[in-house]
């Protein structure tokens, strides 16, 4: 696929405008014959004014989303390596129809003879007296500098001249019917793509809450193509997939892909330190609490498991607590994720 194929497919997608930016950039890159390119990221975020790690996360969501594929150029190990980048447009796209403007409809134009006054008031832009083609004063205005425009006079700096007849408004308001639209658009892209379908309303709150401008939403999105491959969210059928509720109010999008040990390996499960009270006692000095006198052991833990912050030590804790009814099972719940417990939810 060439550049300008490529471009005018981004141009009439459904893409954020950012990540349009992004892959716009790219494709200045690309040659006519469509050929991968391979600009490092660096690059690319000097050239679109946007952070590195912004850029790394439009084009893993275009990645993901079928936009282009990527490959590593150059040889395995070496310290050149870097992505390279072939565009392609997703299975099934079809472009965006072009906006329909008032008065451009096949027919509209009226004829020579009949211009009528609605049509010459309908122009869209008229210029401002004085500005016409010839209006120019004559030869001896010309040569004569008017008042308040010679250098350094501070008149002149307030005198600017509008190239329209009235100034605009800087910025056009936002109503709160076209804000709520767009919260509604991005939460239905993303509760779309998440795997596990459970508790909308609530979750519709979270995200209202949260209310993410078009940056985060791509980090949302990418996030989840990318947590959606690692292997604790596809075991047993998403078992272990956390409600999008809670993902959204523990920002579980900034979670990191669990370590592996060498390629083709399974992931390295951390060590289980909630699991036994020596443990628990390491892992607290490392977080620097300390057990109270007299304080049990199953609490300190609880405190622990807190401070470690998100991780599986929260889930196995809790999931205790249901096998065995515990009734304080809804406070820890609140206590770690500051929101009681969704029916329903394990």
């Amino acid at each position: 696929m060439n550049s300008y194929t490529w471009r005018a497919a981004i141009i009439r997608s459904d893409l954020s405008p950012t990540t349009r930016h992004v892959l716009l950039t790219l494709s200045c890159h690309i040659n006519d014959a469509g050929e991968p390119t391979y600009p490092s990221t660096l690059l690319l975020s000097d050239e679109c004014g946007l952070s590195e790690r912004a850029v790394i996360t439009h084009l893993k969501l275009a990645a993901s989303l079928g936009w282009l594929t990527v490959s590593k150029h150059g040889y395995a190990g070496q310290g050149w390596a870097r992505n390279q980048y072939r565009p392609r447009t997703p299975d099934g796209f079809v472009p965006r129809p072009a906006p329909a403007r008032k008065g451009t409809e096949a027919g509209s134009v009226p004829s020579d003879e009949k211009l009528s006054t609605e049509a010459l008031n309908d122009v869209q832009h008229v210029e401002a007296e004085g500005t016409e083609p010839r209006s120019a004063p004559s030869g001896k205005a010309l040569n004569v500098a008017t008042e308040g425009t010679e250098p350094d006079d501070k008149k002149a700096l307030n005198d600017v001249q509008s190239n329209y007849p009235l100034e605009l408004p800087k910025e056009l308001p936002t109503s709160a019917r076209a804000k709520r639209k767009a919260v509604d658009n991005g939460f239905e892209a993303l509760w779309a793509i998440y795997p596990r379908k459970a508790a909308k309303a609530v979750t519709e709150k979270a995200y209202a809450k949260l209310a993410p401008n078009a940056d985060l939403q791509a980090v949302l999105l990418a996030a989840v193509a990318t947590q959606a491959t690692w292997s604790k969210w596809r075991e047993n059928g998403g078992e272990f997939v956390p409600h999008l509720s809670t993902w959204l109010n523990g920002r579980r999008w900034e979670d990191q892909a669990p370590a592996v040990a060498a390629e083709g390996s399974k992931a390295v499960e951390p060590e289980a330190w909630w699991r036994s009270d020596s443990a628990t006692k390491a892992k607290g000095t490392e977080l620097g609490l300390t057990q109270k006198a007299g304080e049990d052991d199953w609490k300190y833990r609880i405190r622990v498991a807190k401070r470690s912050g998100e991780g599986p030590w929260r889930q196995e804790i809790l999931g205790d607590m249901l096998k065995t009814k515990n009734s304080l099972y809804a406070d820890v719940h609140q206590y770690f994720y500051g929101h009681p417990p969704i029916e329903g939810q394990a």
